[in-house]
């Protein structure tokens, strides 16, 4: 078919006419919903991890690249008729809520006027086999994409993209939820079309499915010639624009930055070990040789962002010395394994990153413990990753037993067990009684010049825990905690150079006297506001005053101790065994106890402690008569009944 002076090739949208037979959709997208995170990140996760997935030669790079573009009215009329039918899927569902939030944007966004554009966001790959298509097979790699839910066609077990459902992210970033999609394979065969998903609608009194196609022959995919020669590529791989942008998306320096953010975040890994090389737009070529520079520049290593790929880098990158640290194992599932520590003091929640063979990260947990650790799970085997791949969930953010039953469900329970007993066992070697590592914990709410003098002091660090952890960290909320078991090793009682919490001694005068307490705790000292040293709130202050006078009057002085806290239920609830490993005997004191939170600490009622302890009416506050010297434990219950990471102030 010839198609002289038609930059569209004869390229126009289509849809199949609905009848009973067929499933009705509504305004309601669930599976784009489930991607309806961050938009970059779901872009580059599900981008690069097609493309990985799909390797030409093997000891090459995949090269992926994001770029900015327009299509104008002028010479692609026909793709801007879709206004047709987003005005028909509004008409239809009119007296939904979820309509009008949907397709009037769309309606708004979509221009028709003369000399009007699009914009175009374009992923491209290279050295990547691009999708075959073989009309026969409706299996095919090019259909699994553009027209099937829940089918893929990924080569291995352990692809990234085991479910199918990835392609949702493309959409979900479209203004338009349409894309266009181009493929060149290998042997030079070209194939090209878009796809938008809306839902069951009508146009002029006929009633038209969910999904619609724009190419030359109504639902076919357009082949070589056939295909605009905007959209025509000229070596292997895949090209895929999504239709449109967000308004609120910000410029384009502003996207290329985010852009960058979520690659660093997510595929550092894959770059480093030069799998992969990103290009965005006109700002960004992300290589081995320019990573350690654009993570350093991009991140700092005490960020707040929850997946911030700074420590977990450098504690891949670095020479193992005194603050990078290496571990390997094997587990009868996965086999060999290994854990990449970063030790930072200034880090006030300890958290761990996991990947597999494919070098993109899972998920990042926080852990209970407070030593100053970014740490990095890695399965590279590929015995491991399969059966990892078979435990991640949909969106590829987990590895959970959800949706699995009988052996399944057992496999991917003793999977997760095995990669926590190793992570509690490395963690619990780096920082064990007698081990060469030279740690310093540093505990909560240190100055910067306290940590200056603790990282000044190079003598050995004994665990502040004075024992190796048991249990196995469990996930509640986004937090994991230890739940307690059976632990067959003493503890030791050591010396502590950082403390981790405090016992509050309330010490009287008699008459006028001087009181300079210093504490390396890096609290700002106040001078006590109720008798017993106990400030407003709940919160405990130091003292810091030069005089302090009255016969009987109370002020506060605090004695470094160290601690853990194992849970556990019993009979349905939850209890903690908050173990203290006390200096010295002391008289007439308290501790706060703080429980930790995404955002840092906060308070909680106490419900019960035993066996001694007495509970204040301020939250988190037990009092003590007397506390001896040595080891002390108390069995204590929030009030929530729940377990918690616990924290002394």
């Amino acid at each position: 078919m010839s198609h002289f002076g038609d930059v569209e090739k004869g390229c126009k949208w289509s849809f199949q006419r609905w009848n009973k037979s067929m499933t009705y959709f509504g305004p309601n997208d669930a599976i784009i919903q489930s991607f309806n995170r961050d938009f970059y990140e779901s872009l580059v996760r599900e981008s690069i991890q097609n493309s990985l997935d799909a390797v030409l030669e093997k000891g090459k790079p995949v090269k992926v690249s994001y770029s900015f573009d327009k299509v104008n009215i002028d010479d692609f009329p026909k793709l801007f008729r879709l206004k047709e039918h987003i005005q028909g899927c509004l008409d239809t569902h009119s007296d939904t809520n979820r309509a009008k939030e949907l397709y009037e944007p769309m309606l708004r966004y979509l221009p028709t006027t003369i000399h009007s554009s699009l914009d175009l966001i374009t992923v491209s790959d290279s050295n990547t086999t691009g999708m075959q298509y073989n009309p026969e097979d409706p299996k095919n790699a090019f259909s699994a994409f553009t027209k099937s839910v829940g089918l893929s066609q990924k080569t291995t077990t352990d692809s990234g993209g085991s479910y199918g459902f990835g392609k949702a992210a493309y959409f979900q970033m479209s203004p338009l939820r349409a894309i266009l999609v181009s493929t060149r394979t290998p042997d030079g065969h070209c194939y090209f079309e878009g796809v938008t998903r809306l839902c069951t609608h009508k146009v002029q009194g006929v009633e038209y499915v969910d999904m619609g196609y724009y190419d030359s022959k109504e639902g076919i995919p357009a082949e070589d010639n056939e295909i605009p020669d905007k959209f025509k590529r000229d070596n292997a791989g895949t090209s895929i624009s999504l239709v449109g942008k967000y308004t609120d998306s910000g410029n384009r320096q502003n996207m290329e930055n985010e852009l960058l953010k979520s690659v660093l975040r997510n595929f550092w890994l894959a770059i480093y070990e030069e799998k992969l090389i990103v290009t965005i737009g006109r700002s960004y070529m992300i290589t081995k040789q320019e990573l350690s520079r654009l993570i350093t520049s991009t991140f700092t290593l005490n960020a707040k962002d929850r997946n911030n790929p700074r420590p977990y880098f450098e504690a891949y990158t670095h020479a193992e010395d005194n603050l990078h640290l290496r571990f390997t194992g094997e587990t009868p599932h996965l086999g060999d394994v290994f854990l990449y520590v970063c030790i930072n003091p200034q880090v006030k929640r300890d958290r761990i990153a996991y990947m597999r063979n494919l070098m993109m990260l899972v998920e990042t947990k926080s852990l209970s413990s407070s030593y100053g650790l970014n740490a990095l799970f890695l399965c590279l085997n590929q015995k491991g990753n399969e059966i990892l791949s078979s435990i991640e969930d949909a969106s590829h953010t987990s590895w959970s037993t959800k949706g699995k039953t009988g052996e399944a469900a057992k496999l991917a329970s003793e999977t997760l067990t095995e990669i926590d007993s190793f992570v509690q066992e490395k963690i619990g070697e780096a920082f064990n009684n007698g081990g060469d590592i030279e740690v310093i914990d540093i505990g909560i709410g240190f100055s910067e010049e306290d940590i200056e003098n603790l990282l000044a002091d190079k003598s050995e660090i004994n665990n502040p825990f004075g024992t190796t952890r048991t249990g196995r960290i469990v996930e509640e909320g986004g937090e994991l905690t230890t739940v307690h078991t059976e632990t067959t090793q003493k503890p030791k009682i050591q010396e502590p150079k950082g403390n981790i919490g405090k016992v509050v001694k309330g010490q009287k005068s008699s008459g006028s006297v001087a009181v300079k307490k210093t504490i390396g705790t890096g609290h700002t000292a106040h001078k006590s506001k109720t008798k017993g040293g106990a400030g407003t709130g709940g919160r405990i202050q130091t003292v810091d005053t030069p005089e302090v006078t009255g016969t009987g009057q109370k002020f506060v002085l605090y004695t470094p101790v160290s601690y853990h806290a194992p849970a556990y239920k019993k009979d349905g609830e939850w209890f903690h065994d908050l173990i203290l490993h006390n200096e010295e005997a002391v008289d007439d004191v308290f501790i706060e106890v703080k429980i930790g939170t995404e955002e840092g600490e906060d308070s909680v009622q106490i419900s019960s402690c035993s066996p001694i302890g007495k509970l204040s009416g301020d939250k988190g506050i037990i009092k003590f008569t007397h506390l001896d010297a040595g080891k002390i434990t108390l069995t204590i219950q929030f009030a929530d009944k729940q377990r918690h990471s616990i924290k002394l102030r």
